[in-house]
């Protein structure tokens, strides 16, 4: 299970920042990503990894609740990543047009 949650979520993290071509000179930039609580030790260790993995980017990790966080959002927090603990919070966003692209479960 926890294989899959990490697979899961590096999938999350790379598709944040697929898309873009790599520069021909390291540039820096910042991943910001909003997780719920529950994530905290395993988006920690994959935010770290990640950040190793491509010198130059900052992962911005913000952990809370997966409401607070939607309300965060829902006021004018911007991010690249939101990964709720709940398909309903993430819907709302989808709802309210909040959420580009398609929300991916990666854990059950």
């Amino acid at each position: 299970m926890r294989s899959r949650v990490t697979a899961g979520l590096i999938a999350i993290l790379l598709a944040a920042c697929a898309g873009q071509r790599a520069p021909a000179a390291p540039t820096a930039s910042t991943l910001t990503v909003f997780a719920a609580s529950s994530l905290t030790d395993a988006f920690t260790r994959i935010g770290a990894d990640f950040q190793t993995a491509h010198p130059g980017t900052t992962v911005h990790l913000t952990f809370a609740g997966s409401s607070t966080l939607a309300a965060q959002i829902q006021q004018g927090a911007t991010g690249d990543v939101f990964a709720s603990a709940d398909q309903a919070t993430m819907q709302r966003l989808v709802d309210a047009g909040l959420v580009s692209g398609s929300p991916s479960i990666f854990a059950r």
